[in-house]
């Protein structure tokens, strides 16, 4: 079985094999489907407090930056670069736990 990320409308995204193609949604029963949803709906206050802790964690992170780092961190891309260069030395392991 193959998944691919566009169909043949350039728009489906789902499995194939041999002759089957399509969504999972297509698939799957809407029992289960809601049954999922469920799950994922669960764990929604969760979700929401460490997104917080993340949002926290990163003003404190972005004040610490100079001049460009600040616009550089400002694109998703350029973040995970930024932080592995700054780590150890603007957070301490002390400060990040802290959050």
């Amino acid at each position: 079985m193959k998944s691919y990320p566009n169909g043949n409308d350039g728009e489906r995204k789902g499995f194939s094999k041999r002759n089957f193609t399509g969504k999972l949604s297509e698939v799957v029963s809407p029992e289960i489907q809601k049954q999922i949803a469920a799950k994922v709906a669960a764990y929604g206050p969760e979700i929401d407090a460490l997104k917080k802790k993340i949002d926290a964690f990163d003003k404190q992170l972005v004040a610490k930056f100079e001049g460009g780092q600040k616009d550089d961190y400002g694109y998703e891309s350029n973040r995970v670069f930024i932080v592995r260069k700054a780590a150890g030395k603007l957070v301490g392991q002390g400060e990040a736990s802290n959050i």
